[in-house]
């Protein structure tokens, strides 16, 4: 007997919430095989929207972000 028929007369037996976790278990491994994902990479979730950060860009942001942060005076 092939090994997917063996699985698929398992899976036949179970109750349809297991089935559900043989399916979810089965995705897993199908993302696993088809490697990292560009959305691993934080560049990879804006790389189709041709935006372009520069470290002079994120300086500015900071400056900008900690202008007004309340600091106490030296002594």
């Amino acid at each position: 007997m092939e090994t997917t028929e063996m699985i698929l007369n398992i899976v036949q037996k179970l109750p349809e919430e297991k089935r559900q976790e043989v399916l979810d278990f089965a995705d897993f491994l199908e993302k696993r095989l088809a490697g990292p994902s560009e959305f691993r990479d934080p560049e990879g979730l804006w790389a189709n929207l041709n935006v372009h950060i520069t470290d002079d860009d994120i300086s500015e942001a900071r400056k900008e972000m900690w202008r007004d942060f309340p600091r106490e005076e030296a002594v």
